[in-house]
């Protein structure tokens, strides 16, 4: 439909042809270049690291099992037609519920599809983020059907699916406080209490559930009935960053500070305390390549301290020292490790509580500069104006509670939630944030337009009324 409400065909046709056309020309273009492996894609490949959650492990299993040698061809088609699926049944649900122009439905699926594009190429990449992806385009559909249903179906779908995700991709709990915003805007509009209860009962349930799975499956392919673990390892990262080498003493009381000797060693003699950084990296929040390991010339700060120094000097010492330093790779694009080096669950396990405690005892010290951290890199990503807009956009339902008010909101908060938490532990780059801001894109795109109709719409009918006015 155009601004006054007449219907449009869109490029080429329907207003899914286009759509349609560039799926099929996208699965045909990026299948040709086959899979692409990473260091990160051995941790899916074998079950021996504590941090992977279930999901992508198992079914890297099942397609080595169905498809044998071509195994990786066809994941690498799977995942294509996943994303490109998922990003049609979006603009599906979009251009029924909304009704946008044909125009704006082409425009809204290239923003979709673009993270199969983009430098990641994640249909090719053997890791999570493609499906992960999928799942999150799935979910916004659900989200779009929501927000337009007085029934708590589509809630109830939602939480299986966003809880299923988190067993894909840990990070995805960002969908959760969004999953919420829906709940109370459902209830908002419907004044039911048990359009409350039964989502959230739901929720709570199908979590319980998902931590059992993962539980279970680290208790049968690593022997401990535990989760996922590399959130510490973050955040002690980022303390050992703002610390200095004077903070040696504070560890003398513990089990391993032989090995913390040596952490605090190579990181003052690779320069890689945030106090040797230059003008050009003056920003705490970015870790530049300036001042790193000299093996990795390419390679962020933060990559070398994760992999070169803490991680690797904990675990060779709670693996009592069975790990070859050979094992180690010593090349870009980051430090990782070959298989042999993780298999000791149990020593990955006290490298996480290890972790923890380095962080606790360094943050205490030195809390105001680690505070500057995510402070900085939030500073990099969003200025004033653009706070200003997404907290317009997160109250709009409220003041306003119509369907695509409510799903602009969704979109927005699960974009927040997710800088946030990447914020948090990381700098961010593309795809970091799970390419929520695409979503955002989208359900600004069709706000825009709405509000262009609305003010188009208005115009014509005072036109209307003039016209048809007492003729004198």
């Amino acid at each position: 439909m155009n601004p006054l409400g007449k219907a449009t065909r869109g490029p080429g046709g329907g207003p899914l042809t286009f759509p349609l056309v560039c799926a099929l020309f996208s699965l045909l273009f990026l299948a040709k270049d086959g899979s692409i492996r990473t260091y990160d894609t051995i941790g899916y490949l074998y079950h021996w690291i504590l941090a992977r959650p279930p999901i992508y492990p198992l079914m890297l299993d099942a397609f080595q099992l169905a498809f044998g040698r071509r195994y990786a061809v066809c994941l690498c088609i799977f995942q294509i037609i996943l994303v490109l699926g998922a990003a049609l049944h979006l603009t599906s649900v979009l251009s029924r519920r909304y009704e946008p122009g044909g125009w704006i439905i082409a425009a809204c699926f290239l923003i979709l599809i673009s993270p199969l594009y983009n430098p990641l190429r994640i249909g090719n990449l053997m890791q999570t983020q493609a499906l992960a992806y999928g799942l999150f385009l799935i979910s916004a559909a659900l989200a779009a059907e929501a927000a337009h249903s007085f029934d708590d179906r589509p809630l109830l779908a939602l939480a299986a699916v966003t809880v299923f995700n988190t067993l894909v991709r840990s990070q995805m709990v960002f969908m959760i406080p969004a999953f919420f915003l829906l709940v109370f805007c459902n209830w908002f509009k419907t004044r039911l209490l048990r359009q409350v209860i039964r989502p959230m009962a739901f929720m709570i349930l199908a979590g319980f559930a998902a931590l059992l799975f993962e539980y279970g499956y680290n208790l049968h392919y690593n022997g401990f009935f535990t989760g996922s673990r590399a959130v510490a390892l973050l955040f002690a990262r980022d303390a050992l960053y703002v610390s200095d080498s004077q903070d040696l003493a504070l560890f003398k009381d513990t089990a391993y500070y032989p090995a913390m000797q040596r952490i605090f060693a190579e990181m003052d003699g690779g320069k890689l305390f945030s106090k040797y950084r230059h003008e050009h990296d003056a920003n705490l929040g970015r870790y530049c390549a300036s001042a790193a390991d000299p093996r990795l010339p390419n390679t962020k700060r933060s990559e070398v301290i994760f992999w070169g120094v803490l991680s690797r000097h904990l675990y060779r010492y709670f693996a009592e020292g069975r790990v070859d330093g050979e094992d180690w790779l010593q090349a870009a694009p980051a430090w990782g490790a070959t298989p042999s080096c993780y298999t000791n669950a149990g020593a990955w396990l006290k490298v996480d509580a290890a972790c923890r405690d380095i962080f606790l005892r360094l943050f205490r010290r030195h809390k105001a500069d680690y505070l500057k951290l995510p402070l900085s890199r939030l500073k990099n990503e969003v200025g004033v104006v653009e706070a200003m807009l997404l907290l317009f956009l997160l109250i709009l339902p409220f003041a306003h509670g119509t369907e695509l008010n409510i799903f602009v909101a969704f979109a927005t908060l699960a974009g927040l939630v997710s800088l946030l938490a990447i914020v948090a532990t990381n700098s961010v780059f593309p795809g970091y944030t799970f390419f929520t801001d695409d979503l955002q894109a989208v359900a600004l795109l069709l706000w825009f337009q709405r509000c262009w109709r609305a003010h188009a719409g208005s115009g014509m009918d005072r036109m209307i009324a003039e016209d048809s006015g007492p003729v004198n």
